[in-house]
């Protein structure tokens, strides 16, 4: 390939702005990071916003009910190319290597993210039953794939091309 047609680094892409209520929870969020949105996309009453900032991936979650704050926000450094060791995380998916940190919902939700952060893609995992209206409106670079085993839905955030490798995988359980 050449160079003028190599996929974007996940810094690169473009950042979307965050219209409506939840756009006080994402500046709060990017007034610690110094970063920008790359996508948003609502799942039910909640709006996910995917970042980046400082070299750093972040993901958080805004319910419609308190939309002025964030109700998860992770966030995770790029995994270094090679060495460093890691688990399995690391090469879950391709497009990485990737870090990883993980967190469980605040409340009795039945909730589990997580983020998977690498130099040209972010991947997160969501584990939650979508009710509400299920996913809509993404914007930005993401595409996702939903109904995998145990209500899991998988998030890519990356130029096409890489989203699409990704999302295979995710979808073949490879």
């Amino acid at each position: 390939m050449a160079e003028a047609e190599r996929p974007e680094p996940l810094g690169e892409l473009a950042a979307v702005e965050v219209l409506g209520a939840e756009s006080a929870a994402a500046e709060g969020v990017l007034a610690e990071s110094g970063g920008r949105v790359l996508a948003t996309v609502r799942v039910g009453e909640e709006v996910f916003l995917f970042f980046t900032g400082g070299g750093s991936c972040g993901f958080a979650v805004v319910p419609d009910a308190a939309p002025s704050e964030a109700r998860l926000s992770l966030f995770s450094a790029p995994a270094p190319a090679s060495g460093g060791g890691g688990g399995d995380e690391r090469e879950r998916y391709p497009e990485g290597p990737y870090s990883f940190v993980s967190a469980t919902g605040e409340s009795e939700e039945d909730r589990w993210t997580a983020l998977l952060c690498g130099e040209n893609a972010m991947v997160v995992e969501h584990v939650a039953e979508i009710r509400d209206g299920g996913i809509t409106d993404p914007t930005g670079e993401v595409d996702f794939v939903p109904g995998l085993p145990g209500n899991t839905t998988v998030f890519a955030v990356a130029e096409k091309t890489r989203r699409d490798v990704i999302l295979r995988s995710a979808g073949s359980g490879a």
